[in-house]
């Protein structure tokens, strides 16, 4: 049956195998130490798949030895616990299963052939996420540039100016990176994604379509 523990403590005197689920915040880092071992039954199995911090690692390792705790699991092997007695320390992959690199990969090839196709910029290291959906307008245009003042004005002055009217605009930035996605009613011609181009803040102009 299962049944509900209202504190650790319950959980410390009455469990014959405890894991470890919590965040690496300052009020959990140490929390399974000398004093909460001391509480657990003589013969514990802890598992540690969450943080290394929130175990004293000193103190496990004076427990183990002792006999107070049987084993140690953890995939966060370092030179304090690698090699020593009732340690079982394995790699931190407990998310890479087979199905979740299957996964990893369909969502790689998804985001990058959003990109190529509509200008779509999801989960980028060094780019902010922007988004304008599928490109079902006549004209697109991607614009990777500098995060400064008036540079979107210049764009959307230079487009005015060649009466091209804009239907939609995304425009995201993080730290001195910015990108901006455009959707025009009519096809950008190759001077005006020139004039875009021209101004000192911009890296690069995609004429998506």
């Amino acid at each position: 049956a299962v049944r509900h523990c209202k504190n650790v403590e319950a959980i410390y005197k009455e469990c014959d195998y405890i894991t470890i689920h919590v965040p690496a915040l300052e009020s959990t880092k140490g929390m399974i130490d000398a004093d909460a071992i001391a509480m657990m039954k003589t013969g514990v199995i802890v598992l540690n798949l969450a943080r290394d911090v929130l175990v004293d690692e000193k103190d496990m390792l004076a427990a183990l030895e002792s006999g107070k705790v049987r084993k140690y699991v953890s995939d966060f092997p370092n030179a304090t616990t690698a090699g020593k007695k009732g340690c079982l320390v394995i790699p931190h992959l407990g998310a890479s299963t087979e199905e979740a690199e299957d996964n990893c990969a369909v969502m790689a090839v998804k985001e990058m052939r959003d990109y190529l196709e509509n200008g779509n910029i999801a989960n980028s290291v060094n780019y902010p996420a922007c988004t304008l959906g599928p490109a079902t307008k006549a004209g697109r245009i991607a614009i990777c540039h500098g995060n400064e003042a008036n540079v979107l004005g210049s764009f959307t002055s230079i487009l005015g100016e060649a009466k091209i009217n804009i239907s939609a605009v995304a425009n995201k930035s993080r730290g001195e990176i910015a990108y901006t996605l455009i959707d025009t009613d009519t096809p950008v011609p190759a001077d005006i994604a020139a004039k875009l181009a021209a101004n000192p803040a911009v890296v690069r102009v995609r004429v998506i379509k």
